[in-house]
């Protein structure tokens, strides 16, 4: 019985580690926040645990984000700003998403 309490930890620390997250951006815009200039939010969904670094500002901030690819495309199709700068991050776990309140920067 010890060994198979100590197996079923094992895997499940391991699930927990090695397990898919499936990450969906498509559809997903930026949403203006009426009460302040220049604010947007977006979702991002996903699937399994949260995704590592979901809610480190520094990491969304940081190139190798989805978060980082939307406000880039954004930026893009928006040439008055010229980047973006992660004001708050909100999580919910059912549905299982982030969203990201997120101010875009002027010169």
């Amino acid at each position: 019985m010890r060994d198979f309490l100590k197996l079923s930890l094992i895997i499940l620390v391991l699930i927990n580690c090695v397990s898919c997250v499936t990450t969906s951006t498509y559809g997903a815009t930026f949403e203006p926040i009426e009460s302040v200039t220049d604010n947007y939010s977006l979702k991002i969904y996903y699937g399994g645990p949260p995704p590592r670094f979901a809610n480190s500002i520094d990491f969304q901030e940081g190139t190798e984000s989805a978060l980082y690819e939307k406000a880039m495309e954004f930026i893009a199709l928006n040439p008055e700003y010229k980047s973006f700068k992660v004001i708050e991050i909100e999580h919910s776990y059912v549905p299982s998403y982030y969203k990201y309140q997120v101010e875009f920067l002027r010169e």
